[in-house]
């Protein structure tokens, strides 16, 4: 996805697992939110190995929004 830098998984805050997605313009957060949402998403697995495969997690609750400082 176009401005994606980063993904990250570490414990926020209250030491809970969260996924920690790093963006840039044109990406906004409802973008990323939908894209995660999707029931089926596209996975490169090698260059000549692009599969659409099931979600295999969802979130029924959008996340935080923190600039970086």
């Amino acid at each position: 996805m176009e401005g994606i830098i980063g993904v990250n998984m570490e414990l926020n805050e209250e030491l809970i697992p969260a996924i920690r997605i790093r963006y840039a313009a044109p990406c906004t957060p409802e973008k990323i939110w939908e894209r995660i949402n999707m029931e089926t998403w596209t996975i490169t697995y090698k260059k000549d190995d692009v599969r659409e495969e099931p979600a295999k997690i969802s979130f029924k609750e959008e996340g935080v929004v923190k600039p970086l400082q």
